[in-house]
């Protein structure tokens, strides 16, 4: 099941896609949502996305993610309000050389501090 979605998630990240592939995105957080793929196992394969050394990549796998974090609910909050990740996503944002990632890191962290601004058990976020 895990090797279905890290196919879903190539396809939705390729660097060779010149647009976001939503047919991809959308393909990847239904199988988050409709349990095909466990989200701790999803987001071991989007993290390794996001850390790609090709910047398209990676702009496509912040996509996915963020995607992920609009659509699937708790499932994937869950494992995004962890010390771990977001400690490795700040720190993608503060040191990424590419400018783009940077930015759309700095972006999804504002935007997720203010959805969970009242939900404490995603304080870390």
């Amino acid at each position: 099941m895990s090797k279905k979605f890290d196919k879903l998630l190539e396809a939705a990240t390729d660097s060779t896609n010149l647009e976001p592939n939503w047919d991809g995105i959308i393909a990847c957080f239904d199988s988050i949502r409709s349990g095909e793929v466990p989200a701790k196992a999803a987001m071991q394969s989007i993290r390794k996305r996001i850390q790609h050394d090709n910047p398209h990549v990676a702009m496509h796998a912040l996509l996915v993610l963020d995607a992920c974090v609009k659509n699937c609910g708790h499932k994937i909050h869950a494992e995004v309000a962890t010390r771990e990740f977001m400690e490795e996503f700040k720190n993608l944002g503060i040191g990424s050389q590419y400018e783009d990632v940077k930015t759309k890191v700095l972006e999804m962290l504002q935007c997720w501090a203010m959805a969970f601004a009242n939900k404490p058990e995603y304080k870390i976020v």
